[in-house]
This record gives structure tokens, sequence and C-alpha cells, in this order.
């Protein structure tokens, strides 16, 4: 992630963020717990939002708030997001959205998450989804307001894999199954 704010690229590996500003290098810009690995970034205002899930995919994922400022060990703010692995993370319109897949032993079914945070005390869930099985790449692309994402699901029965999207309608928060793979052809290997 390059900030539009500082023109820094910011690059996360494990529970670390790397720095580099005119190729010189801070490998520990900022150090999260180690009990967290981070699945994903992006602005949030001046910060920079820190999508980090537990290394035992066990409990509560957070998302950090970061100023940038290498000089402390701090963050402005941890966030717990809930149950489950958050893997998609992005501000849209003012927001933080995040995807999150957990397991839940009570109903031996799977859960995909989507909640929103406005800078209040808590991340608020706008949609789940209880497939039976699911795979949620952690990849990305925020086009014009909504958040693009890759996720094979099984519910029902019935298979939905391709891109998938989040964004707001009428002030509120849809998700959509925007296309299906390989112009709606079978795939042998998936997502």
């Amino acid at each position: 992630l390059v900030h539009s704010q500082d023109d820094v690229l910011y690059v996360p590996y494990d529970n670390l963020i790397a720095k580099t500003n005119n190729g010189s290098w801070t490998t520990a810009a900022l150090t999260l717990p180690s009990e967290y690995y981070i699945t994903s970034i992006c602005e949030f205002g001046a910060y920079i939002a820190i999508a980090a899930a537990p290394l035992n995919n066990v409990g509560s994922s957070r998302v950090y708030l970061w100023d940038r400022n290498s000089s402390l060990t701090t963050v402005a703010a941890n966030i717990d997001w809930g149950q489950g692995i958050i893997k998609v993370l992005e501000e849209l319109e003012g927001y933080l959205v995040g995807i999150s897949v957990a397991n839940d032993s009570s109903r031996l079914k799977e859960r995909v998450t989507f909640r929103a945070y406005d800078g209040s005390s808590t991340a608020k869930k706008f949609m789940e989804l209880t497939p039976s099985s699911t795979t949620l790449l952690i990849s990305k692309q925020k086009v014009e307001n909504r958040v693009f994402f890759l996720m094979k699901t099984t519910i029902n029965g019935a298979v939905r894999e391709g891109v998938w999207s989040v964004g707001r309608v009428n002030g509120r928060f849809t998700v959509a199954h925007e296309s299906t793979p390989n112009n709606d052809t079978a795939l042998t290997n998936g997502v």
C-alpha cells in the first residue's frame, strides 16, 4: 500500500509492517502482537487500517488503526472484529468493511460475516452467510466505491463462485455475486 498522504510504501508480512521511503527500508515499522498475522491493509483517512487474524485460527480477529509513525510502538485503535478469520478489509465511503470466515461448531457450518466500522466503538455485522463450505481469497480491488473479491461458497447445495462485491446502495451495504469465472463454464480447479 502506498499511502496517499505520505507517498510511502507499506508492506505487511507476518505480524509486521515494513516501509520504504525513497529506497530506505524500515523492516519493522510496526510490530503487532505475535499471536496475530496480517491479512489485509488499507487507507482509513490519515491511518492505515490493519486486519489481523489469530495465528491459531481461534477467537476474534482485530483491526488496528496506525498513524504511520514508526517511532511509536502503539496504535491509535484496537478494534475487536468478532469471531473468525478476517480476510478482506477496505474503506468504503468512510466505513471500514471487513469480511471474515469462521467455523461455527454449534451448527457445523461455516459463516461468512460482513461487518462495517464507522469510527464508533464496535464493528457491526450487516450480513452473514451460512454455507457448507467456503474459499475466500485475500485478493481485493476497490473500484467506484465497491470492493471486489474472489469467493467460492456452497449454500444449500448450490455452488456460487467467482467475483463478488460489497458496496452501499441507498445508504445500505449490499453484497452481490457479480460474475462467474470462465464465462459460466465449469471449472476444474475452482477459484
